[in-house]
Formats: C-alpha cells, sequence, structure tokens
C-alpha cells in the first residue's frame, strides 16, 4: 500500500514577508491557509513579547502535514522557533520544536505558551549570552534533564533494541537479551498506544497490531521492536514495529520510547550532586553501533547540591553505550514527554515521527567533549 505525504507551512521572520511552502490543494487533513496563517501570526506575536534586546532576530514556522495510506489519514502539526542571540563573541543560534497529532493549533499554542512562561527557552538565551565553552575533555558527574535524558535511552537502548541493530552489532558482539544495563530499578518501554503521541499508531505499517513491547525491567534487557521481517529471522512474533517513510521497506523503529519514574525529586537529585553538570536541552543527538553522541543547548555547574552561576556551553556528550548506563546513579520521578518536529533518521528513511519521555537522570561519570570552531 502507498503511501502519500502532503505538507503545507508558512515561515514568519521579523521583518520579512510570509513565505509559504507545500501543498495547494486542499484535503481534511491538512489545515487551511487562512487557519495556518492566523494562527502562526497568534504565535508570533505570543513569542515576540517575552523576548529581550539580546534576540537579534527570530524565525517561526508552522507547517500542517498528512500522511495518506489508504483510507487513513494521521495529521501532524508541527512548530519550529529559531531566534538568534547576542553571545559574547559571536551570534549564536537557539532552536525549539514540538509537534502534536492533529490538525489543529490549540494544543501547539498551549505548549509554546507554557514553554515561554518556564525556562526551556528562556534558559537558553541565557546560556547563549552567559555561557563560557567548555575548555577540555572533562570526565564528571552528570545530571541529564527529561529531554535530554529521553534521548540518551533513545539513542543508547532504543536504538539498540531494534531488532536489525541488535542482529547487526549487538549480538555479534555477545551482549544480548539478558544483559543488565545498569544496577538501578531503570524500566524502558515503547508503547504506541499511549494517547496523545506523534509516534503513536494502533496498527504499525505492516497491519501488526501495536503492543507496549518492554525493553528494559529492572535494568535488565528483556525486549526488541521486530518487524515483521526480524520476527521470522529471530523465530519470534512481530511487536509491531514494524515502520517505513514513504514507500521504503518497514524496518524495526522505535514509536513512544520512555523511561518509567524513579523515586527521587529532581531535587533530591541535584542535592546529591558534590560536584556535577547539569546538562539541560538538546540541540542533537546521533550513534553509530555502540558509540554516541549528544549535544546539550548547555550545562550549569553543580556544586554541594547547588547550581552556580558557571554556564558552560559547546560539548557533547560522548561514549560508549553500554559503559555510559552502567554509571546510571539516580532516576528522577518527573516523567515528561517529547514530540520531536523533526522525527529520527535511520537508514536512510528519515523524519520518521517518534516520541520520548524520561525523568531526570544522573550518572556518576560521563565524558565531555569540547566542540571544536571551524
Amino acid at each position: 500500500m502507498s503511501d502519500v505525504r502532503l505538507h503545507r507551512s508558512v515561515l514568519l521572520a521579523v521583518g520579512a514577508a510570509p513565505r509559504w511552502f507545500g501543498a495547494t490543494c486542499e484535503h481534511p487533513g491538512l489545515l487551511a491557509w487562512s487557519e495556518l496563517a492566523a494562527a502562526a501570526e497568534a504565535l508570533q506575536v505570543a513569542l515576540a513579547a517575552t523576548l529581550g534586546p539580546e534576540v537579534l532576530a527570530h524565525e517561526l514556522s508552522l507547517e500542517s502535514r498528512a500522511r495518506l495510506r489508504g483510507d487513513a489519514c494521521v495529521a501532524h502539526t508541527a512548530l519550529v522557533i529559531r531566534l538568534v542571540v547576542a553571545g559574547p563573541r559571536s551570534r549564536i543560534p537557539v532552536v525549539w520544536h514540538t509537534c502534536v497529532p492533529e490538525a489543529g493549533t490549540d494544543a501547539l499554542a498551549r505548549q509554546l505558551h507554557a514553554t515561554l512562561a518556564g525556562d526551556a527557552i528562556a534558559g537558553e538565551v541565557r546560556a547563549a549570552v552567559d555561557g563560557v565553552p567548555l575548555a577540555e575533555v572533562t570526565r564528571c558527574p552528570v545530571v541529564l534533564d527529561p529531554w535530554l535524558a529521553s534521548t540518551l535511552v533513545h539513542e543508547c537502548i532504543g536504538h539498540s533494541s531494534e531488532a536489525d541493530n541488535y542482529a547487526a552489532y549487538m549480538a555479534p558482539a555477545g551482549i544480548r537479551l539478558g544483559h543488565r544495563w545498569t544496577e538501578l530499578p531503570l524500566h524502558v518501554v515503547d508503547d504506541p498506544r499511549l494517547p496523545g503521541r506523534v509516534g503513536g499508531y494502533d496498527v504499525d505499517d505492516e497491519a501488526v497490531p501495536a503492543r507496549a513491547t518492554p525493553l528494559v525491567r529492572d535494568g535488565v534487557w528483556c525486549g526488541l521492536l521486530h518487524s515483521r521481517a526480524s520476527a521470522r529471522q529471530l523465530g519470534v512474533d512481530s511487536s509491531g514495529h514494524g515502520r517505513r517513510v514513504d514507500d521504503a521497506p518497514a524496518i524495526p523503529r522505535m514509536a513512544v520510547t520512555y523511561v518509567e519514574p524513579g523515586g527521587q525529586s529532581p531535587a533530591a537529585l541535584l542535592a546529591d550532586q558534590a560536584d556535577a553538570i547539569y546538562c539541560r536541552g538538546v540541540i542533537g543527538g546521533g550513534s553509530v553501533g555502540r558509540e554516541f553522541v549528544l549535544r546539550p543547548a548547555y550545562g550549569v555547574r553543580i556544586r554541594h547540591g547547588r547550581p552556580t552561576g558557571e554556564v558552560l556551553r559547546r560539548f557533547d556528550l560522548v561514549g560508549d553505550k553500554l559503559a555510559t548506563l552502567a554509571r546510571l546513579a539516580g532516576i528522577a520521578d518527573d516523567l515528561t514527554f517529547f514530540d520531536s518536529a523533526l522525527g529520527c533518521n535511520k537508514d536512510g528513511q528519515n523524519n520518521l515521527p517518534v516520541s520520548q519521555g524520561a525523568p531526570h537522570l544522573a550518572l556518576s561519570a560521563a565524558s565531555l567533549r569540547p566542540i571544536a570552531r571551524p
């Protein structure tokens, strides 16, 4: 069954005329041009009202997306905000994005207003102004905010649990189901049936009903994500995670991957740190085989359980997936979900809608590497 993907978007930037992209045909899964324009203008006004003089420029992109497959239509609406901040030495970009599983903008507006009232965007702007680049390779304890923590689990456990990846580089190295990722009671699940998530669905792209798949239980690797082909290869049933982009073959992919909450508050997790870096926000991330890299937006030095005024920028969190998760030292109770507007890339099948969630996580040691200037 063929896929048809439609989209239309509007880009608003200060001092420039609106720019329009995408499908001209009308479809029930797409927002009308007039509705898209009105919503984008309202969001732009709300954003502009919160920005200070350190923000030199900003733009907002609002996109309506529809995936048609047979008689089914899946609609998403995505919002991407880009700022240019006057840093001490250069202009620094700040990006925030989200996506909702509907052809509508009310939920996006609520998310943006909550974000503007909080510290997600404002914290990145302050870090751009006040932060200093990490000077040298550093190994130290870290605390990861939920967005970064969920990305760590997505890259390390999620991708390793996709059955084709498991067969390609984990099992041949002798790392199989039953491996203990951590001594802590870590529980990781992928459940496409969770409502309100952009990565969710009732049946996968091979008509297999979706179901919850535990990946890690009490720190032990216990499950894999399967397509029909990978399930046949390993002699098991498909888990309902055969997904594809456009007309490419379905392969095992994550859908809604999350860490169940632990027993500590985020404040208690931070208070336990004698000397650590509190890493916040996500610029990007990826993995190849057992190696991963995450790029936090910034980090704040924690001393004696309290944040200091020392803000660090321009560094990557890097390492071996297994060695890094073995250093898991704390799991907070504030599970938070994220729905990326940018999607997940794998084997040339890019921008697949996925959702991820986690509470704050602490690692007793992690490797931080400075980003070299071009």
